[in-house]
């Protein structure tokens, strides 16, 4: 049913952020407090994202429930970290590829067909142009 679907992404976004209902959900716990503790594991999320984890991605029809109505910013030191690690694991990838000096060439002369392999020889004028001139 459309309940257990929704229940079930609900579950696995809970699981992607590691999220638990003592976490997000105590009414014992201030509602700030929650709020904070759920921001933090989104954070620690897209850190994990950040450092080359793959990230998974959030079922079409729930995402578009997310965002209806949903307010947003973007926090201009969160943008700052995330371009100095991509620029960080940049670094180590490129150091870790050798440099080329350009495409690798066969050495020696060219070798022919194996020998055995059998060669088709078609008759003068057997095969058409393919110059599209017909």
């Amino acid at each position: 049913s459309l309940h257990q679907r929704y229940t079930g992404q609900i579950d696995t976004l809970k699981l992607i952020y590691d999220l638990s209902a003592a976490d997000i959900s105590d009414p014992a716990t201030p509602a700030a407090d929650r709020s904070r503790v759920a921001a933090m594991k989104v954070a620690t999320y897209w850190d994990r994202i950040g450092s080359g984890a793959r990230p998974r991605p959030v079922p079409g029809q729930l995402a578009a429930v997310l965002r209806e109505g949903a307010k947003f910013s973007l926090d201009q030191a969160a943008l700052q970290r995330a371009v100095e690690v991509a620029g960080v694991l940049k670094a180590k990838r490129d150091s870790a590829t050798p440099p080329t000096a350009g495409p690798t060439l066969p050495r020696g002369a060219p070798q022919g067909l194996p020998p055995g392999t059998p060669v088709i020889v078609a008759p003068p004028g057997s095969i058409p142009p393919t110059d599209g001139m017909h």
